[in-house]
């Protein structure tokens, strides 16, 4: 039993004579605490609500299939009107939803300014300077690259590396903007804007990914739910490093799932005329 007794004494004099150990751990451990919360990049989470309504023409809601539907399912052509909000959140969250979101707000460029030495900011449609390419330079662009881009009073500095290693891939000096850069990747224009102030003299990281790569790490970044187990609103929330950005990308989700379900009620309401054509002749 003696051995299990914990001698406080003998434990405070082996820190005394430790303490320098304990002191500089202690200094090391919030040193790099202090430089990752001035270097990391601020998140901001961010919500929308969105109802579900149902379309079909008895009235019934989404949940349930009206006569036309039945009659549909009666004569074997497809499942019309039997959607419930568990397929619409699906839709929300299905891979050409945020295909299109990632096209309408060009989501494969992101722009990080350095504003300090450890300092930077998620920038959305303020950057001093864009990347231009072709639609289908997106399309086709299956990895990802960084343009590290130093402005200087107009002209800048570009360096282009790959990999989670940075390996440099492209370095201009002193480019004129705007510019045509050739890589292997494709062409690329980098194009002065509205933002860029005559003295600039700021660093750019320009994320460069496909559509197709985006649209999925979109995919996995949207949280879609229920709001309510009884009622047919759905809650979209996601964590950005900018707010305005974050608000564009859930309103234009939003926008795109509302322009996808219209497109599959236009082709029912084809099909259902097909189909009752067929009948009568």
């Amino acid at each position: 039993m003696e051995n299990n007794v914990i001698d406080i004494r003998r434990q405070v004099r082996e820190i005394k004579k430790s303490w320098w150990l304990f002191a500089l751990s202690f200094v090391f451990f919030m040193s790099l605490a202090a430089i990752y919360w001035n270097s990391h990049t601020p998140q901001y989470e961010l919500q929308a609500s969105m109802l579900i309504e149902g379309e079909d023409a008895s009235g019934a809601g989404i949940k349930q299939g009206g006569g036309m539907a039945q009659m549909m399912r009666t004569f074997s052509v497809g499942g019309f009107g039997g959607a419930t909000v568990d397929n619409e959140i699906q839709l929300i969250a299905s891979h050409d939803v945020m295909l299109r979101t990632v096209k309408a707000l060009s989501l494969n460029r992101t722009y990080i300014k350095k504003t300090g030495l450890m300092s930077k900011e998620v920038l959305y449609n303020n950057s001093p300077i864009n990347v231009e390419a072709p639609a289908e330079f997106f399309d086709t662009l299956s990895v990802s690259f960084r343009l590290k881009i130093e402005i200087n009073k107009g002209k800048a500095d570009v360096k282009i590396t790959e990999g989670f290693f940075p390996k440099t891939v492209l370095e201009l000096r002193q480019v004129v903007l705007p510019r045509e850069v050739k890589t292997k990747y494709g062409k690329l224009q980098l194009l002065r804007t509205a933002a860029m102030k005559p003295d600039e003299h700021c660093t750019i990281v320009a994320n460069i990914s496909g559509n197709e790569s985006m649209a999925d790490y979109f995919g996995k970044q949207i949280s879609i739910d229920l709001s309510d187990k009884k009622s047919d609103a759905i809650t979209l929330s996601i964590k950005e490093g900018n707010k305005e950005r974050g608000k564009a990308i859930l309103n234009t989700i939003m926008e795109m799932y509302n322009s996808k379900r219209i497109e599959r009620k236009n082709q029912k309401a084809r099909q259902e005329y097909e189909f009752y054509t067929a009948r009568i002749d």
